[in-house]
């Protein structure tokens, strides 16, 4: 896949097609188990070149075979890539559980629902995950939830997904240090099942500058998340993630908008980001050029450039 910068909306309407068209990004993830939007809403955003992500959080006791077809029946020709789960791994006994069953019976489900995505348009990409071990991977004061996702693997939840999702919310859970390990983790799993040739995309990454008070701990302010925004998309492409779906557009303590439709810094942030850097690949990180006082010298050493060349042989430094 070639898209690089997403954003994830719930309940997308046209009062939203302005500020999207604006931002530019490649992808718009829509949450399909929080409502579905009117096919003509999709079809508008397919002219502005933007695809849609149709992404399904699954309730088993509402989501089957029946419910997958009238999905894909209704989208057909207008969402062609679909991304299964969310955080199946954390159990009924952990906060925000939404995947109260096992890893078999997870894997069972995604079979169904991408047997009926291949059946509708074989052309559909579909993937499995949106797995938060890569955040909760055993360190940096983390629990491991790598379990359920070997237990999926075994079951052979790798032979059936066209990419991987992953869910990464790490400011405060080790920062950045935790972001490249828990990757790098995943990868490694991947490698043991064969499926490292496969894209992981990040369905989910964010940072709330408001809100539940429970999230204290990775609060920060409008202006800092704007830098975190830029941090986290160039942190993904380093690692070789396929693309990014920032969380979210619109929300009172988590959006690039807030409840009242009013832009934060995050919004100008990425819509630079995407104007200077779209299209362009990622080659690699340089350290900053050696200074010439100690003061100096350890700002450099702080200091890390991204390299994106063009086809045109340019490069830009970030």
């Amino acid at each position: 896949m070639l898209e690089q910068f997403g954003i994830n909306v719930s309940a997308l309407s046209h009062v939203y097609l302005h500020d999207l068209s604006e931002l530019n990004v490649d992808l718009i993830q829509v949450p399909l188990h929080m409502g579905m939007p009117d096919e003509y809403i999709i079809d508008m955003v397919a002219d502005s070149d933007t695809h849609i992500v149709g992404k399904l959080v699954p309730d088993p006791s509402i989501h089957d075979r029946k419910f997958f077809q009238g999905l894909f029946k209704r989208y057909k020709g207008r969402i062609k890539i679909w991304d299964f789960g969310g955080e199946p791994e954390t159990r009924p006994n952990q906060p925000g559980c939404r995947w109260p069953g096992t890893a078999k019976e997870f894997v069972s489900l995604f079979r169904q629902f991408r047997d009926v995505a291949k059946a509708h348009d074989w052309d559909n990409k579909v993937g499995a995950g949106g797995f938060l071990a890569p955040t909760f991977n055993g360190l940096f004061g983390n629990e491991s939830r790598f379990g359920f996702l070997e237990e999926m693997f075994y079951e052979g939840v790798g032979h059936e997904a066209d990419f991987w999702s992953i869910n990464m919310y790490v400011r405060g859970y080790g920062g950045c240090k935790n972001f490249v390990a828990g990757i790098l983790m995943f990868k490694e799993l991947l490698a043991r099942y064969g499926q490292h040739i496969k894209p992981i995309v990040v369905a989910e990454t964010g940072v709330p500058c408001g809100g539940d008070p429970k999230f204290l701990h990775i609060i920060q302010t409008p202006e800092r998340q704007a830098i975190s925004l830029i941090e986290t998309h160039l942190a993904c492409a380093s690692l070789g993630v396929d693309y990014s779906i920032w969380y979210t557009y619109r929300h009172p303590a988590w959006g690039i908008v807030d409840e009242k439709g009013t832009r934060r810094p995050a919004f100008s942030a990425f819509q630079n980001m995407i104007r200077v850097l779209k299209g362009w690949e990622y080659k690699c990180t340089l350290k900053a050029l050696p200074s010439g006082n100690v003061q100096e010298r350890w700002l450099t050493d702080k200091i890390n450039w991204h390299v994106l060349p063009h086809p045109n042989g340019k490069e830009v430094h970030v």
